[in-house]
């Protein structure tokens, strides 16, 4: 082995490594992650114990429907105990699709205090954190649950409310197809007008009708998707 292919493997174990050790021999330091079962995006995520609030790990943004990377650490007990619990700091999205609207509601919530939202969760009992990860999951209905697991959502042994990774619904997907259907239309209004303006050499009006016809394709093959 090279030296430098040695430096990269290194570099690869460190973040495991870290996760391993803990100042506290009757804890373990775990990996944090994400998996979103919702329609709702969020700003961010993290996991700190009750009470402590300088202590925390987590938490990257999360799309819908989606899940993120592992993040480094929280310190787990070795042995679950009854009463055991995290406390969840969760950002929802911002709701606004434009960079001023977003600005505003940010400054909106600052305002009320409302930036985050602070969940306490109990956590489920587990054999063995040696090995585990602390999976947090967001789930329907404003639910928010943790479970310490070795193996991830797609494996038969997942012990998660939602078996598997997340899948967008049906509503979720038909709300995606028709924004996207609307979007084409608009594009068609700008070279209709194109066309009927007359504004370009007669091979670009062209170009324009033959955008118009593969659009409008496109939009009678997506509205075959929706359910």
């Amino acid at each position: 082995m090279t030296f430098k292919s040695l430096m990269t493997l290194l570099l690869m174990l460190l973040p495991l490594a870290a996760c391993s050790e803990s100042s506290d021999r009757n804890r373990v330091g775990v990996g944090v992650s994400g998996v979103n079962y919702t329609d709702q995006s969020f700003g961010g995520y993290a996991v700190r114990e009750p009470g402590a609030e300088k202590s925390s790990a987590g938490g990257e943004p999360l799309g819908p429907y989606s899940a993120g990377g592992v993040m480094c650490c929280y310190n787990l007990p070795k042995e679950w105990h009854e009463g055991l619990q995290v406390e969840l700091v969760i950002r929802i999205g911002l709701k606004s699709t434009t960079s001023e609207g977003r600005s505003r509601e940010f400054a909106e919530r600052k305002k009320n205090g409302t930036v985050n939202d602070y969940i306490k969760v109990d956590v489920p009992r587990y054999d063995n954190a040696d090995n585990a990860m602390l999976w947090v999951e967001m789930l329907p209905k404003d639910q928010y649950k943790v479970v310490v697991s070795d193996v991830d959502p797609n494996h038969d042994d997942w012990p998660g409310d939602i078996k598997g990774w997340p899948v967008p619904s049906d509503e979720y997907r038909n709300k995606l197809i028709l924004e996207k259907i609307e979007s084409n239309e608009g594009v068609i209004r700008s070279f209709e007008k194109g066309i009927k303006d007359q504004k370009g050499t007669p091979d670009q009006i062209e170009d324009y009708k033959r955008h118009v016809k593969n659009i409008n394709e496109e939009n009678d093959n997506l509205r075959e998707l929706l359910k």
